[in-house]
């Protein structure tokens, strides 16, 4: 064995060896080749065995049990590793049984053989029929497994003896190759420090030292290799740290051109401000800010509400106070965004500076201080315009009354009618003017009460047919609705159909006049005025229901008026939640229309207020115990026309100029008078003032304030200071003597 050349040993050591691997690689070779048999097999009999279950649904289904049989049975023909059918219906009833007798001594397991197990449906309903069972053999394949294994292994283990013993013999012949494998280990191909030249040997062991030499020649090319690869991954790592150097930057643009400043904390440390939050804290850069507490931007007095917030981990907005640089304070919104990244804790702190908008909701506040103040000088202007109008109006309303009960002539007469009813109309304008600027004020209240509807019709009528009469007009009034009851604001109702027929009669000149009242659907009320007069255009009808506007400019040359009826109709309409519009064409007349929710009234019959006449209660207040009233009045000509009202009546009066006198003949003889008349805007001392004093002598004397002040808040302060009601001016005389029987009868 000595003699044999290494040449030779190497070649039966490569044989070996050689031997080796192909049995190795036989083994798994054909033991993968048996094992896809196997699978092959295995999914060819599952595809059988999904192909069969359709059939058999379908034959049972159909009730065909003879053909399922043979079916089944042309299939274990067709497939000699079919060992074993079996088809159940559901009630374990067997249908259909085979097993191959041939192979009834093998054991059924599962490396052996493929079990199946199917449920069959009916193929339209989906209904389970029956189960179906089968089993396909694979020991013909599990046989050539075995002796593969078998032979393998014996191949494997003779060849594992031949390749030990070839070692122990091979051994001796490397101790050549020691220094060579000692050189190798120190290779670096770096630096190439391999000191080994090429082997002129001719034998194996020359051989086996040149293969290394040329194997590591190789490495140092696969080196070469690698270093242009690492090359190439620098250049890459390179241009996506540009990449990601100029998506940084990017952000950081954005950051810094956002209108909100913006912070960055990481665990309770500033890392990052963009522009906008170091100019809203009044820094020139983030070096002083770096590094600090998000309490450096927050002033001492707010520290607690933050730091309250920072725990909160809130992502709401919220309002504190920033303190800049040169320690001024400013009001700011934040909103925080918290994260956790790991253990560290990240929030991001947005910032806008309230300065501005503090600013400007201060000079809203002044807007609205200015507005109200200018709504209250309008409303001391219209309450002063009233009283200075009516307490004239007062002298010459009451003066004509006063005439018009003296002996005239017919032109006397005619004179003092057109000077009343001008007077009228003047007044009327005045309670236009005053509940438009109610209205416009949002103080025109609607009350609601029960009413009954006849009433209504009843004033409307007694107001404006005799303006209807005078111009020869049709005037008709329509309503046939028994239940006339309901619930509403029965004085705005007859102010807007006073004002829709006022009108009417106003632009008709021939024809009719005529009012419609109809209830609809869900207690609906629909009013219609309808008239035969000059009629709308369009543009006309465009102009409607605005404040201090008419028709166009030719309408109040001819006719008057101050436009105001329609505008405060509409809003008188629109709070008691109706609607209003116009129907016309020109020349043919028109239809002014409203609708309102007035819902039924539950209460059967209304207690109606009796009618007198002025005659018929000047008797009653004369069939009265003899009474002495204090009339307290600063205008000689107010007082002429209250004692003149009052001088056929059986009532002694005395008169104070102003409060100071009335408080003094008060006090004199507190038991005298049974009534007093108080004026309210007097000198020394007013009526209301006076009438707080009275009261605190006596809190029962009747106190009725005469007044030429009707606006809300005068109403208001004439109850509070203790008055029991109030007429106001220009008194109208069925309402004074309606008010001197009321209180002169209890005594």
């Amino acid at each position: 064995m000595r003699n044999i050349s290494i040449q030779l040993k190497i070649i039966i050591g490569l044989i070996i060896f050689t031997i080796f691997i192909v049995s190795s690689e036989r083994y798994l070779l054909s033991e993968n080749i048996v094992k896809q048999f196997v699978e092959s097999k295995k999914s060819k009999n599952e595809l059988l065995a999904n192909t069969i279950a359709p059939v058999i649904g379908l034959n049972l289904s159909l009730g065909l049990h003879d053909a399922n049989k043979d079916y089944l049975h042309q299939i274990v023909e067709q497939n000699s590793d079919l060992a074993y059918i079996k088809l159940t219906d559901l009630n374990g009833k067997t249908i259909y049984n085979y097993l191959n007798k041939s192979y009834n001594s093998y054991e059924l397991d599962d490396e052996k053989v493929n079990f199946f197990n199917k449920t069959i449906t009916d193929n339209i309903t989906g209904e389970v029929l029956a189960t179906i069972s089968l089993h396909f053999l694979n020991t013909e394949y599990q046989v050539i497994l075995d002796k593969n294994r078998e032979t393998t292994l014996k191949i494997f283990i003779l060849t594992l003896i031949l390749l030990i013993l070839f070692i122990l013999l091979i051994k001796r012949e490397f101790r050549h190759l020691k220094s060579l494998s000692e050189n190798v280990l120190l290779y670096d191909p770096r630096i190439n420090n391999l000191n080994i030249d090429k082997s002129d040997r001719k034998d194996e062991v020359g051989i086996i030292h040149n293969a290394i030499l040329l194997m590591v020649k190789k490495i140092e090319e696969h080196s070469r290799t690698l270093d242009e690869i690492n090359i190439s991954l620098e250049e890459k790592v390179k241009q996506r740290t540009l990449e990601l150097e100029y998506t940084n930057n990017e952000f950081k643009y954005m950051l810094d051109h956002t209108m909100e400043g913006i912070a960055i904390f990481e665990n309770g440390k500033c890392i990052n401000l963009n522009k906008a939050a170091i100019n809203i804290f009044g820094y020139s850069t983030d070096k002083e800010l770096l590094g600090k507490s998000p309490l450096i931007f927050i002033a001492p007095q707010s520290h607690a509400a933050t730091i309250e917030k920072i725990r909160e981990k809130s992502s709401e907005p919220y309002e504190s106070i920033g303190i800049k640089q040169d320690s001024t304070e400013f009001p700011i919104l934040l909103k925080d965004t918290t994260f956790q990244n790991n253990s560290v804790m990240y929030r991001i702190t947005s910032v806008l500076d309230l300065t501005k908008i503090k600013n400007n909701e201060k000079l809203l506040e002044l807007a609205k201080l200015k507005a109200e103040e200018s709504t209250k000088a309008k409303s001391d202007f219209l309450a002063n315009m009233s009283h200075e109008i009516r307490t004239p109006m007062n002298g010459i309303i009451g003066m004509t009354h006063l005439v018009k009960q003296t002996k005239l002539d017919a032109k006397q007469m005619s004179y003092l009618t057109k000077i009343e009813t001008a007077s009228n109309n003047l007044l009327n304008i005045i309670n236009d003017i005053l509940d438009f600027s109610k209205a416009e004020a949002g103080k025109l209240n609607i009350e609601y009460i029960e009413f009954d509807m006849n009433d209504v019709i009843s004033n409307v009528k007694n107001l404006v047919e005799y303006k209807a009469k005078e111009k020869k007009l049709n005037f008709n009034i329509f309503y046939s609705d028994k239940d006339s009851l309901f619930y509403g604001d029965q004085l705005r109702i007859s102010q807007v159909l006073i004002n829709l027929m006022s009108n009417a009669i106003k632009f008709t000149e021939i024809g009719s006049v005529e009012l419609y009242i109809e209830s609809l659907e869900e207690n609906m009320v629909k009013f219609t005025v309808k008239d035969t007069g000059i009629g709308l255009t369009h543009e006309q009808e465009s102009k409607l229901f605005k404040s201090f506007s008419q028709a166009d400019d030719s309408i109040t040359r001819k006719y008057g008026g101050t436009g105001l009826g329609l505008s405060i109709s509409k809003q008188l309409v629109e709070l008691m939640d109706g609607k209003i519009w116009v129907e016309s064409e020109i020349g043919k007349g028109s239809k002014f229309i409203f609708e309102l929710k007035l819902s039924k009234s539950n209460i059967k019959k209304l207690k109606k207020s009796s009618v007198k006449s002025l005659e018929k209660l000047k008797n009653d207040i004369n069939a009265t115990k003899h009474s002495n009233i204090l009339l307290v009045e600063d205008n000689k000509t107010n007082q002429a026309v209250i004692i003149g009202l009052l001088e056929d009546l059986n009532i002694d009066i005395d008169i104070a100029n102003n409060g100071q006198e009335a408080i003094e003949l008060y006090q004199i003889n507190s038991n005298k008078y049974k009534l007093i008349f108080m004026d309210i805007q007097m000198p020394i001392i007013d009526g209301i003032s006076a009438t707080k004093i009275i009261r605190e002598i006596d809190k029962n004397i009747p106190i009725v304030a005469l007044t030429a002040n009707v606006m809300k808040d005068d109403i208001e302060n004439i109850k509070f200071a203790g008055m029991n009601e109030y007429l106001s001016k220009p008194i109208e005389v069925e309402k004074l003597y309606k008010t001197l029987l009321k209180y002169l009868s209890k005594n």
